[in-house]
């Protein structure tokens, strides 16, 4: 933790939900409805935001694969 970060403390409902405190939400810029990974390994939980690629990123990586994909020409 960096710089005595408040430390807090949270509860599972019955049907299973985590409240994330707004505090967290938003210093992480987590809004309803955003998707997370979770793992979990002994007494440890880890959620981790899923970022979905802008437009930008993705004709990013379509024209960096139709780069790659062209034959050689040798």
């Amino acid at each position: 933790m960096k710089k005595k970060e408040k430390l807090e403390i949270t509860s599972i409902s019955s049907r299973g939900q985590v409240v994330i405190p707004l505090g967290i939400r938003e210093k992480l810029l987590i809004d309803q409805g955003d998707k997370f990974m979770v793992v979990g390994e002994g007494d440890t939980i880890i959620l981790k935001k899923l970022q979905v690629p802008s437009i930008k990123d993705i004709t990013k990586l379509i024209d960096k694969t139709k780069e790659i994909s062209k034959p050689d020409k040798t």
